[in-house]
C-alpha cells in the first residue's frame, strides 16, 4: 500500500466488510498470508481476531493468519 495511505482505517474497513458479506456467511475459516514488510496488516488482522498459524515466516517470508467462526455466530 502507498505509505501515504497508511493509518487511515482502510485495512480494518476491508477486513470488516469481507467478514460481513452475506455471500460469505457460511464460511468458517478465513486466512491471509502477510509478508514481513506488512506489519500493519498483521496488526490489523490480529485486531480482527485472526491468529498466526506459524511461529515465524516460511521460506517466502510469509506468516499466515487465520480467523475461525461458526456460521451460526452473530456477526
Amino acid at each position: 500500500m502507498d505509505p501515504s495511505l497508511r493509518r487511515r482505517g482502510y485495512c480494518a474497513a476491508v477486513v470488516g466488510a469481507v467478514l460481513m458479506m452475506p455471500c460469505l456467511e457460511h464460511v468458517e475459516l478465513f486466512a491471509a498470508g502477510v509478508g514481513s514488510a506488512c506489519a500493519g496488516l498483521a496488526d490489523c488482522l490480529r485486531r480482527a481476531g485472526f491468529e498466526p498459524l506459524n511461529a515465524g515466516p516460511d521460506w517466502e517470508g510469509m506468516i499466515y493468519y487465520a480467523g475461525f467462526r461458526h456460521p451460526a455466530e452473530p456477526r
